[in-house]
């Protein structure tokens, strides 16, 4: 149920500075970054009125408040060096760090069961390292380009006490993901350039999806997989440019394949099981065809 005088108040603040070097050649230059962010999420809710088990009307909480609190902060380096002629290394090294902390509280009207539940989330923190390089080498006074890279990533959830849930178990769990890009440029013609690009992303699991166990307020129990693995995508594009005179026309196709198949059979199969053909059809329309055409003309 709901209550007309409930609330809502978000708000939130953040934090950022940066430092930048280079050689008085520009050929080797580093960038630093540092930043803090907070959010903030605060409910004040109630519910004079609820159902009860029997489905009928009955007293209930004049003050029913969450609140959410999430914090972060980080550091970024990276460095582009020019080894030779047309040669340009990008490395770099990420640090993160989350923390999510919840608090709820209820005030409940006469009759009511004086009861206080669990918050919306459970309280955790995480962890992020990341460390990524691409290297880029032009051809032919640069009317051909080739560029790859990869990144690893390594991260940690740990799932934190939480308030009025005396059964969660505080538990961590690491998780890993290795991606990659490679593409290529080429100016065929004065006026024409075409490209391709593949890469791969991942999502790592939430905190609740690896490392989480408790039960909730209705009876239900809630446990992670330490198994699950990063959802995976892979992605391709191919473009065009024409430029002649004012005109310039640029087109790109874009193909996405969220490949959730070999991430489910893995799982599957460490626990004696296997991905039904229904889910991999379902899996298999998370293809996506996409195209996009611009295009200017300057007087």
């Amino acid at each position: 149920s709901w209550d007309t005088d409930n609330k809502e108040n978000r708000w939130n603040q953040s934090f950022e500075g940066a430092y930048r070097v280079s050689s008085e050649d520009k050929r080797w230059n580093l960038n630093s970054r540092y930043y803090y962010c907070k959010d903030i999420d605060e409910f004040r809710w109630g519910a004079e009125v609820v159902r009860n088990a029997a489905g009928n009307p009955a007293p209930g909480y004049d003050i029913d408040d969450n609140y959410r609190r999430s914090t972060g902060h980080g550091f970024r380096v990276n460095s582009n060096l020019g080894f030779f002629k047309g040669n340009t290394l990008l490395t770099g090294f990420d640090q993160e760090w989350w923390r999510l902390d919840n608090r709820r509280i209820r005030v409940p009207l006469p009759g009511a069961a004086n009861t206080q539940v669990a918050p919306f989330d459970v309280n955790s923190a995480s962890r992020n390292t990341g460390v990524y390089f691409e290297d880029a080498q032009a051809f032919a006074d640069g009317r051909f380009t080739l560029r790859g890279g990869a990144r690893l990533d390594n991260g940690r959830h740990t799932i934190k006490p939480t308030p009025n849930l005396p059964a969660l178990l505080e538990r961590s769990q690491n998780y890993n993901a290795v991606t990659y890009r490679a593409g290529a440029t080429a100016k065929a013609a004065e006026w024409l350039t075409l490209k391709f690009n593949t890469g791969t992303g991942f999502r790592a699991p939430t905190p609740v999806e690896l490392a989480s166990e408790f039960n909730t307020v209705l009876g239900g129990q809630i446990l992670g997989n330490p198994d699950l693995k990063p959802e995976r995508t892979i992605s391709y594009d191919a473009g065009a440019m024409f430029a002649k005179g004012p005109l310039q026309i640029r087109h790109a196709v874009v193909t996405m394949l969220d490949a959730f198949v070999a991430t489910a059979q893995e799982t599957a199969a460490k626990h004696g099981g296997a991905v039904s053909a229904e889910e991999i059809d379902k899996i298999a329309e998370a293809m996506k065809l996409s195209g996009e055409m611009d295009n200017f003309y300057r007087a």
